[in-house]
């Protein structure tokens, strides 16, 4: 049931996903709205200590987001706020810039979560969503590995009660070991009492929010026996009420600093936030929009930054806690943002009350729950090569800093998919029985080539970084060729993108292959190969175009039967097998019928009259077939294989529509007549998936039993078509049953035999 009440907010109108909200959903968003407050405020005062501010700017930071998000956010479950990792990112990126001046720092805060906001607004404006999958999963992973640690060793001063004067990872944790004797027995104690119970209640509890019950207890530990008169430190006076909007006028060259550290909280942030989105979304049928999560984590931002907050993004574990409450819409980010306004402006004085130590021990807890050991493990069993990236990435947060390590971090995803791009994986092509297309001769060593012809594939773009590794490997294959290497089609299926310089440096490869008097051409190139070009430009792939390799290869067959061999040929197959060595051997790799040639020029007849008296023959006195008719040739090849398939094409739709017309026998009889031609037995007309095909194959195999009765339409026609007209030509009817080569079932195909 929506809520359609009169009396229901306007509110809903213009918060998307509560327009048809339903009545049945209350009391769980309800429920989940109080159990994430119970989480946020502790975690929001708790992360304003990593920030390096006012606990009461931490409380902002998990409010105000909230709200912004509810208005333009797409995930059901997410919750923005304060985050370990973005908070380590504002501090390393500010305290340079304040200079130790407090209140330069505190007005740096506002300054960098507003331009955060503005960047991820203009990328949602521009659609730039998909830079949420620019680094990679093993980089990510390790960066987060770094950032635990770094935040991990930031908290140890705090947790033992020492005053940290060190800065970076490496001299914090020499600090640490050096003045571990001058622990504040308190301090420690409360501490290792906090960490307890975190772990305790997150492995007995894990329903009860932890932080709020570690912290709570603090507070009236302190209050119960004075700890603060016995030196543990307290958050201190926290304001009650709402922030004063306050913006600060600075230098050019700091914003330009900000700038950039802006853009790198952008990056990962987001790349983090929309990872938890995702995840939820999946867990619960529904997908979110990158795009539009830019905007609201832009909306988010802006609110923190117009609230004098820092930087958020999505909260894993606040949103893993409203998804365990069921929660169903944004409403629970409202119902947790009014709670704990509430307490800000009820209870201040007891948060004044809450130790530092408990702090410490809740974002100690938080950072050991970044660490993803087990998908360290896991990448460096899986794939070595990106497991040890993840281990420079981590190195490079330890070593050289956190917004360092952002740098490396992109640095290294760059370097991951420009190694990859520069050298795809490439094949040469052949036929495999049974299986239909064609398929890498290094995967299916049963493959059949055909002699004086590569199919070649290059599974990747072809642009300036790889075009000459791309030259490199289609020489490799002629060189390594069976045969004397005629003609090269190069399957452009894979391709989708062709700059200026590749195309360049194919046209050069075409001028260097003719003069070796080796034809190359192009199957299933796309169109979308020229947008990049100046319109009417065709050069994107010289030589000649196929719309398939099968239509490829027929043309290359029907040429050299028809003795026009040279470098302007184009080929295409049908199913022909590789020719016995000796054979090749004899014929210099290409098999041409004398009796089919007609030739006029001297030199010609002469390589005709060898080759039918069985003298060896090289491909290049096989080129001597080639004369000044070879043009005028090759387009009459051309017109009639277009004709030719043509027909093919009309004789097949009979068959596609379930039935042959009479008018349409002709044509059928003229496509058996010419495969008939060519040796062929029988011809494959259609094929079914594996929906249909254990059933139909099983009927058109009993025909003389007749049809069952199931099979009504399509079953009926083709029998009427079978009666009718094939079995009076003679023909015979046959399905096959085809499996996958991972042996589940296949497709059926439909074969006529004469």
């Amino acid at each position: 049931m929506s809520i359609r009440s009169p009396k229901v907010p306007t509110l809903f109108r213009w918060l998307p996903e509560l327009r048809h909200y339903d009545r049945s959903w209350l009391s769980r968003d309800l429920a989940a709205g109080l159990s994430v407050a119970a989480i946020g405020l502790p975690v929001g005062i708790a992360y304003a200590e990593l920030a390096g501010v006012p606990a009461v700017i931490g409380i902002y930071s998990a409010i105000f987001p909230l709200l912004a998000y509810a208005m333009f956010g797409s995930s059901r479950q997410l919750m923005v706020g304060p985050d370990a990792a973005t908070c380590i990112m504002v501090a390393a990126s500010l305290a340079p810039l304040a200079g130790g001046d407090s209140q330069r720092y505190l007005a740096l805060v506002p300054t960098l979560a507003l331009m955060a906001g503005a960047l991820y607004v203009v990328a949602g404006l521009c659609r730039l969503g998909f830079i949420a999958n620019f680094l990679s999963q093993p980089i990510l992973t390790g960066y987060l590995n770094g950032i635990a640690a770094i935040i991990i060793v930031g908290q140890l001063p705090k947790l033992v009660g020492y005053p940290g004067a060190a800065q970076e990872f490496m001299p914090r944790l020499l600090e640490f070991l050096q003045r571990l004797d001058q622990s504040h027995l308190p301090t420690l104690g409360l501490s290792l009492t906090s960490i307890v119970a975190l772990l305790l209640l997150r492995r007995l509890a894990p329903a009860v929010p932890g932080a709020l019950v570690v912290v709570a207890g603090g507070v009236a530990a302190v209050a119960a026996f004075g700890l603060q008169q016995h030196g543990v430190a307290v958050t201190g006076t926290v304001p009650a009420g709402l922030p004063q909007l306050h913006l600060a006028w600075l230098d050019g060259a700091t914003y330009r600093s900000l700038l950039q550290d802006a853009a790198g909280i952008v990056l990962i942030s987001f790349a983090s936030g929309v990872l938890t989105a995702k995840s939820f979304a999946r867990r619960n049928g529904y997908e979110v929009d990158a795009n539009r999560e830019l905007i609201a984590f832009g909306a988010s931002n802006l609110a923190a930054g117009l609230a004098q907050g820092f930087a958020v993004t999505g909260a894993d574990s606040r949103t893993a806690v409203n998804d365990a409450m069921g929660g169903r819409t944004q409403l629970v980010g409202i119902v947790a943002a009014v709670a704990m306004l509430l307490v800000l402006m009820l209870l201040a004085q007891p948060l004044s009350l809450v130790p530092t130590a408990a702090l410490a021990a809740v974002i100690l807890v938080a950072a050991v729950g970044l660490f993803d050991l087990g998908g360290l493990r896991e990448l460096l069993r899986m794939s070595p090569r990106e497991g040890l990236l993840s281990i420079l990435t981590t190195a490079g947060v330890l070593l050289l800093g956190v917004l360092p390590g952002v740098v490396l971090a992109v640095a290294l995803s760059l370097a991951w998919l420009l190694a990859l791009a520069s050298r795809p994986t490439d094949a040469v092509l052949g036929r495999v029985p049974e299986l239909k297309g064609f398929h890498s001769v290094t995967d299916y060593q049963e493959a059949q080539t055909i002699p004086g012809l590569i199919l070649y594939r290059f599974n990747g773009n072809l642009v300036f970084f790889n075009v000459d590794y791309f030259c490199a490997r289609l020489r490799r294959a002629i060189e390594h060729a069976d045969a004397p290497v005629a003609w090269v089609v190069v399957d452009a299926s894979p391709i989708n993108l062709v700059d200026a310089t590749a195309a360049q440096r194919v046209a050069e490869l075409h001028a260097e292959l003719a003069a070796r008097g080796i034809a190359l051409g192009v199957a299933r190139a796309k169109r979308q190969l020229r947008r990049y070009f100046a319109p009417g430009w065709s050069g994107t792939f010289p030589g000649t175009r196929f719309p398939t390799l099968k239509s490829a290869v027929r043309t290359y067959k029907d040429a050299l039967a028809s003795g026009v061999v040279g470098p302007s040929l184009s080929g295409a197959m049908a199913d022909q097998p590789t020719l016995p060595q000796s054979e090749k051997a004899a014929h210099g790799g290409l098999h041409l019928d004398p009796t089919i040639a007609n030739n006029q020029s001297p030199e010609g007849n002469r390589a005709m009259a060898d080759l039918a008296s069985g003298q060896v023959l090289n491909v290049k006195e096989l080129r001597k077939i080639s004369d000044e008719n070879e043009t005028a040739k090759m387009r009459e090849v051309l017109a009639r294989r277009r004709k030719e398939e043509e027909e093919e094409a009309r004789a097949r739709q009979d068959f596609m529509q379930r039935e042959i017309r009479p008018d349409g026998i002709d044509r059928f009889n003229t496509w058996v007549k010419r495969a008939a031609a060519q040796g062929q037995s029988e011809l494959e007309i259609m094929r079914f998936d594996s929906q249909y095909c254990t059933d139909h194959g099983r009927a058109i195999n009993n025909l003389e039993q007749g049809w069952p009765e199931t099979l009504t339409g399509f079953a009926k026609r083709l029998h009427e078509a079978y009666v009718q007209h094939l079995a009076p030509q003679g023909y015979k009817i046959r399905a096959q049953i085809l499996n996958y080569p991972d042996g589940n079932l296949g497709e059926a195909g439909i074969f006529i035999s004469w």
